[in-house]
């Protein structure tokens, strides 16, 4: 079971069995998809680029005369670094590209492993006036969705520095690993994803992943659910389609910080 953290406006997901994604700008994480640089090794490896092919030098000088970098035509060690530091730069500018074209395309949803976070609760749940909606991650899965946990590290994803075309590595399983990390504060969290190809609009302009009713299984109240809230979740496990849904009210545990699931019986 996953579960997704909803203001009241969450019950959209059993109602019109959707769950919304969202582009990675809209992320509170500002570093969501941040590529970094191997800046450590970046002379290493264009001294290494230089060995295998030593023709690549007169391609070098042009392009730092085209890019108006002063260098010592006859010192190899100022000409590598150089063009490592000017690697390093072009690829910060390609990493920032990258991470705004994969924003256009790309939709995540959200979800946890754990139902009873308190901060969760009160950053994503209304302070703990909105719901969780638990989800079978097999059905959701079933449909071809491929969910990710979260890895939690304090270093970004970085990608490796070259000046030989021939050495220069492929992107995207740097894009990739950076779609998989957070920094390590956030790991309370317990995150996975689901990631989707933002192809097609709905009418509100948002974007969504369609899901069947036997995929939701829970509703989570908060503790500090209003009335009205409650009403809506009873109404709708009340619905023939959704007879199998289980309803619970959170409450705060008399000697812990700790939330307690209550079971509602309707």
């Amino acid at each position: 079971m996953i579960y997704r953290y909803c203001t009241p406006a969450g019950f959209d997901i059993p109602l019109n069995l959707r769950l919304k994604a969202s582009q990675i700008s809209e992320f509170n994480d500002p570093f969501e998809l941040a590529l970094g640089v191997q800046i450590k090794t970046a002379e290493a490896n264009i001294q290494k680029d230089f060995e295998e092919r030593p023709d690549l030098l007169a391609d070098w000088k042009v392009t730092m005369r085209e890019q108006k970098i002063s260098f010592q035509e006859d010192s190899i060690e100022d000409i590598i670094q150089k063009v490592a530091a000017f690697q390093i730069s072009d690829l910060r500018r390609v990493a920032e590209l990258i991470r705004n074209e994969w924003n256009d395309k790309l939709g995540v949803a959200c979800f946890s492993r754990d139902f009873d976070i308190i901060q969760m609760w009160a950053h994503y749940a209304d302070d703990h006036k909105g719901i969780i909606i638990g989800i079978d991650e097999k059905v959701l899965t079933s449909k071809s969705e491929e969910l990710f946990d979260i890895e939690y590290k304090n270093e970004l994803t970085r990608i490796p520095v070259f000046a030989n075309p021939e050495n220069i590595p492929l992107y995207e399983p740097y894009i990739k690993q950076a779609l998989h990390r957070k920094e390590e504060k956030w790991s309370y969290e317990k995150e996975v994803r689901v990631y989707i190809d933002l192809d097609k609009k709905s009418p509100d302009g948002r974007f969504y992943i369609g899901i069947t009713a036997d995929a939701v299984k829970e509703i989570y109240l908060g503790l500090r659910v209003h009335e009205t809230t409650e009403i809506i979740a009873k109404e709708i496990v009340n619905r023939p389609k959704f007879r199998h849904l289980k309803l619970f009210k959170m409450s705060m545990h008399s000697d812990e910080y700790k939330l307690v699931r209550t079971k509602i019986e309707i």
